[in-house]
């Protein structure tokens, strides 16, 4: 029971429980970090178009740097 009171308190939470630096690291050096913050989908979809031909690459490179990226609840990640 106390595992669904900690699962719900974290879905509900303005701030992610995923690291902004690994994320920053796995987006520049394995591009994995789309399935690293819970967005499957949109990984799987990243992988098979080379991230969207590299444009796609760069734009979440950004996004990590100026803190607009979220995981898949729309959650800001952990600094």
């Amino acid at each position: 029971m106390e595992n669904n009171n900690t699962y719900i308190y974290l879905e509900n939470s303005e701030i992610s429980d995923r690291s902004w630096i690994v994320t920053l690291l796995l987006a520049i050096f394995l591009p994995v970090h789309r399935f690293y913050v819970g967005r499957i989908w949109t990984g799987i979809f990243y992988w098979l178009t080379g991230g969207l031909f590299g444009l796609w690459y760069i734009f979440d490179i950004v996004l990590i740097l100026l803190d607009k990226f979220t995981d898949k609840y729309g959650r800001k990640l952990k600094k």
